[in-house]
């Protein structure tokens, strides 16, 4: 689901970057998992 991809983003598991990242780079991450997830369909 949605919810779980982006836990794991944040905990680093599609990336290797800190789970405490700015804002803007969060919602960067997000946009890219919400790409990852419409390919994924």
């Amino acid at each position: 689901s949605y919810y779980s991809h982006t836990i794991d983003f944040n905990t680093g598991s599609h990336h290797t970057r800190p789970a405490l990242i700015p804002a803007s780079e969060k919602g960067n991450d997000m946009a890219h998992a919400l790409r990852v997830l419409h390919r994924a369909r």
